[in-house]
């Protein structure tokens, strides 16, 4: 089974994202949170996670800041950054925050 822990400030992208994920038997979402600093406490409690699904732009604590943190501190192999936003500087700046991969997303939600 692999564990995974979701993040992202939009409810409806990560309720989306959590049904979608359902539809594999093998995956078991283990941690949701809505920013940065609220996966860090998660992890706190509970690191045994084999993937995060990490956005960049959050409130509080981005997803840039929120990897470095999470890969400075357990031995995560696998985050993948997702983000809307068109620009390359966001996904330059996940590479180098040691995001294991960077996934673009054509899709704007509005705020929840």
């Amino acid at each position: 089974m692999i564990k995974v822990a979701l993040v992202d400030d939009k409810r409806f992208l990560l309720k989306s994202t959590q049904e979608k994920l359902s539809f594999f038997s093998d995956l078991d979402i283990k941690i949701i949170a809505y920013e940065g600093k609220e996966i860090n406490e998660k992890l706190e409690s509970n690191n045994n996670i084999d993937i995060i699904l990490m956005d960049i732009e959050m409130p509080v604590m981005n997803g840039i800041e929120a990897t470095l943190f999470i890969k400075s501190k357990y031995p995560l192999e696998n985050s993948f950054s997702i983000s809307s936003n068109n620009e390359i500087i966001p996904a330059i700046y996940m590479y180098n925050s040691f995001s294991s991969f960077f996934i673009r997303v054509n899709f704007k939600a509005e705020s929840d």
